[in-house]
């Protein structure tokens, strides 16, 4: 059940970051980042219904039910120290897990890393809504960056991107941010100097979310920071 969820892990003596990925994206996408990451840090991506791999089942479309069957395939199989990262939308997400792992008594992470996203309660990154057109979710993927023009000019390939696209949107417009104590575990919330969608203040809303240390960074980029500077940041947040 677990590995439904998480790849198996390759580096035994890495620390494992469970990984998030943006919105309508796939565990493949930090397949690219692999080569930043080695030999200290291990990205294991979460691989979520409805996409990639897993493309034949239907996808998740409440936050409650997702959040829990996350928790439960993955939480029996955490070590005593790793780490979870969320980007764009998938930070919600990793704050979720996050925090139902802590309220059922699972180890909790050595550190939560969000990048490109505000906190819960802030503005969201989207300017479309799941009921548009194509057209527009394509232009709201053009605006966001991190997908090549090539790749948007395939039918394809926006027939595999499209309808994960839709059920992450719907995900996140029924999602609101319950009142919950913060979480002891020490958040590092990064975002692109260039980024048009979220604002500093919405990065630093995040330190609201923790009793514990806080930190935000800002690296080169835009919405979707390079992993050649994101992936050792990460690695000095989790040092």
């Amino acid at each position: 059940m677990s590995e439904q969820w998480l790849p198996r892990r390759r580096l035994p003596d890495a620390t494992p970051v469970v990984c998030f990925p943006a919105a309508g994206s796939t565990a493949a996408a930090f397949s690219e980042w692999k080569p930043f990451a080695a030999p200290d840090l291990e990205l294991v991506p979460i691989k979520l219904p409805g996409r990639g791999v897993r493309l034949a089942e239907p996808p998740v479309e409440t936050m409650p039910e997702l959040v829990a069957r996350i928790g439960e395939a993955i939480g029996p199989m955490l070590p005593a120290r790793y780490g979870v990262f969320g980007q764009c939308l998938g930070a919600v997400l990793a704050f979720e897990v996050t925090r139902w792992l802590i309220a059922s008594r699972w180890p909790r992470p050595a550190h939560l890393l969000v990048a490109g996203c505000g906190a819960p309660a802030t503005e969201k990154v989207t300017t479309v809504a799941s009921s548009d057109d194509e057209a527009k979710l394509i232009e709201q993927l053009r605006a966001w960056g991190g997908t090549p023009e090539s790749a948007l000019a395939r039918r394809d390939f926006l027939d595999l991107l499209v309808p994960p696209l839709r059920s992450d949107l719907r995900l996140f417009e029924a999602y609101r941010a319950t009142e919950q104590p913060p979480i002891d575990v020490p958040i590092t919330a990064f975002r692109g100097r260039d980024d048009a969608f979220v604002s500093a203040d919405a990065v630093v809303a995040w330190r609201d979310y923790t009793t514990a240390a806080f930190a935000t960074r800002e690296l080169p980029g835009g919405h979707f920071a390079d992993p050649a500077h994101l992936v050792p940041a990460l690695r000095g947040a989790l040092a």
